[in-house]
């Protein structure tokens, strides 16, 4: 494993590193599937997930069985003590609302704008334009390799993550 660059060079909290070190164990070593494959028209809410499931559109969304994050709901949830490896997680409203305004501070359309910015908002610069593609071609395998480059260079590098995934589809 890469030897990651510390908390204050990244310029983010102590916390916020720890949490996106685990953040991108957890999405690594599960079989993590984009919340669009988990409830889809053919696939019933209830029994798609009673878990965790991944999604850079949502900061945090609840649904009866689990919840659906983009990588800063992980981390703000995981700063919560929510535990992210449980079988089941039904986050609470206040949870809920604590990692969309925890993730809305980095949001550049927003006027938020920090170092975690552009490993939250793929594709977003800090005039608040942005490039929904990217953030609509996120998955879960791209999210740990884009927390992996910023914790190694400070920067996610989301296009080159996903345009490396595509290439590996297209020869497989």
């Amino acid at each position: 494993m890469p030897k990651f660059l510390s908390a204050r060079r990244l310029g983010i909290k102590p916390a916020e590193h720890r949490a996106l070190v685990r953040v991108a164990e957890i999405i690594g070593a599960s079989a993590y599937a984009p919340d669009d494959e988990l409830i889809s028209p053919d696939v019933n809410e209830a029994e798609a997930t009673t878990g965790l499931s991944f999604n850079m559109g949502w900061q945090a969304k609840a649904y009866d069985c689990g919840t659906s994050c983009c990588i800063g709901g992980h981390v703000s949830l995981h700063m919560q003590g929510v535990d992210l490896s449980a079988e089941h997680i039904c986050i609470t409203a206040d949870e809920r609302d604590e990692a969309q305004a925890y993730v809305n501070q980095s949001d550049p359309s927003l006027h938020g704008y920090g170092p975690l910015s552009p490993l939250y908002y793929p594709g977003h610069n800090n005039n608040g334009c942005c490039s929904m593609s990217v953030m609509d071609a996120a998955r879960p395998g791209d999210a740990v390799h884009a927390i992996r480059n910023f914790l190694t260079t400070g920067r996610p590098e989301w296009e080159e993550v996903i345009r490396q995934r595509v290439m590996r589809e297209a020869l497989s």
